[in-house]
Order: structure tokens, then sequence, then C-alpha cells
């Protein structure tokens, strides 16, 4: 079942770590006739409990960021 109906970009989304829950603020509807109780709907809550996959575009994902955590994260195992 696909469940994707808006877009959040270029929106606001924050996480709650702990949780991994979402709040993603500035939503736009992808299919406005499919899905016409979306459109008064700006901002969502979304219970990370829920999700099951979140994807991300490879353009908007800084891999040097990520490369160096796990490099920091390896050195920090490696001396346990």
């Amino acid at each position: 079942m696909d469940t994707t109906f808006f877009t959040a970009a270029p929106a606001r989304c924050s996480t709650d770590r702990r949780f991994l829950n979402f709040k993603i603020d500035n939503i736009r509807v992808l299919d406005e006739a499919k899905h016409p109780h979306m459109m008064a709907v700006k901002s969502a809550f979304i219970r990370g409990s829920v999700v099951r996959y979140v994807h991300i575009p490879a353009a908007a994902v800084d891999t040097q960021l990520l490369e160096d955590a796990t490099r920091r994260e390896a050195a920090s195992q490696a001396k346990r």
C-alpha cells in the first residue's frame, strides 16, 4: 500500500532522536485530486514507531559528514 501523498520539500523537518519522531512543516500535497482532505494540512507530527522508510535524495545527503562520523565511531569502538 502506497501511503506517500505529500512532499515536505522545501520544508523544515525536525526529529526527536530518542524516539525518531518527525515534525514536518510546509507540507505540499502531491496529488490533490486523490487526497483532497490533506489540502488544509500545513504541518504534521509523525510518530517514529509507524515509520518504515525515509527516502532522502542522494544530493541532499552530506556524505562527507556521514563518513567522518563513521570514522569517529569506529575509532571509539577500537579503543574499547
